[in-house]
């Protein structure tokens, strides 16, 4: 989104989560306020700055370039919905590892969003967990 007549800069949509999701469109919003974007020109910006995996995603939901932004967000946010259960994700949570080169602080932050997925009864629990994977991994 490079251009010298706008203000800021908004990388494209390169995340896998519901969290990089939700981050990059409060970002894209705040790009689009800066500038004055106008409604109209909401839904091509979007789609030229939401990064080929998402692009391809809304393509094979046909008719991606009639879609408003708001049915745009719903498809995208529905992509992220997980379907699993408490137990899939204390799974996932047990087979994350931390990652060659991965920063400590990293590793740990993302322990702690896949424990908030588990629905754990207690903070102590979720705490509990986190800590475990973290002599494990």
């Amino acid at each position: 989104m490079a251009n010298s007549n706008r203000l800021g800069f908004v990388e494209p949509f390169l995340g896998s989560t519901q969290e990089d999701w939700n981050s990059w469109l409060v970002q894209f919003g705040q790009f689009a306020e800066l500038n004055d974007i106008s409604a109209a020109k909401k839904v091509p910006l979007l789609l030229t700055s939401i990064g080929s995996k998402m692009f391809r995603k809304l393509e094979q939901k046909g008719h991606h370039t009639t879609l408003s932004f708001d049915e745009i967000k719903a498809v995208v946010e529905a992509y992220y919905v997980s379907n699993g259960t408490p137990y899939v994700a204390e799974q996932k949570l047990a087979m994350r590892t931390r990652r060659s080169g991965e920063r400590i602080e990293a590793f740990i932050a993302d322990l702690r969003v896949m424990a908030q997925k588990c629905k754990y009864d207690t903070e102590k629990a979720s705490d509990k967990a986190v800590l475990n994977q973290i002599f494990r991994g």
